[in-house]
């Protein structure tokens, strides 16, 4: 009879300090992330028929995306005619 209490008492100890255990790795801090602006390097290297796709996440991303869809229409200005003859 005293072996089943002792093994009553040790197993409860056992599960107690599982609990315990559990419990504090609940506690511990997480690590935050903080956002950082993709620079215009990245802007520069994305192809103009991709620019559409690009998903801007701040206000600086969204200066740095217009500066490179503007390039990308000069890029173009180049093949279209000044002026288109009158018919």
């Amino acid at each position: 009879m005293m072996a089943t209490n002792q093994y009553i008492l040790a197993s409860m100890i056992f599960l107690f300090s599982s609990f315990q255990l559990y419990a504090g790795e609940n506690n511990t801090s997480t690590a935050k992330l903080k956002a950082v602006d993709r620079d215009w390097e990245y802007f520069r290297a994305v192809p103009c028929q991709d620019l559409d796709k690009i998903v801007v996440y701040s206000d600086g991303e969204k200066k740095l995306l217009d500066k490179r869809k503007n390039e990308c229409v000069q890029q173009y200005k180049a093949f279209i005619p000044k002026s288109a003859p009158m018919q």
